[in-house]
């Protein structure tokens, strides 16, 4: 029987990219503030990096379905960070 794997991309300003084994939406909890639109500062820690939240330009899903051995790839942004032209962030 196939089985799903979801992961998140993220994608940083500098074009860096980091894989991480959870869905997109838990990772958006950790620094997105829903009821105000807004990002809150810090930053995310995995295994031998941190990441500062605010240089976070795109996170994107992958969902790998494995099926008789073949692996099929689908990638779709699910946020993209917009700078306000008014402020620095």
């Amino acid at each position: 029987m196939p089985m799903l794997k979801v992961k998140t991309k993220v994608i940083m300003d500098s074009g860096k990219e980091y894989l991480f084994n959870e869905y997109p939406e838990d990772f958006l909890k950790r620094f997105y503030d829903e009821e105000t639109g807004k990002i809150r500062p810090g930053f995310i820690h995995g295994p031998g990096f941190s990441i500062s939240v605010e240089h976070i330009s795109s996170i994107k899903d992958i969902e790998e379905m494995d099926s008789n051995g073949r692996e099929i790839k689908k990638l779709k942004v699910l946020w993209e960070n917009e700078i306000d032209p008014g402020t620095d962030k």
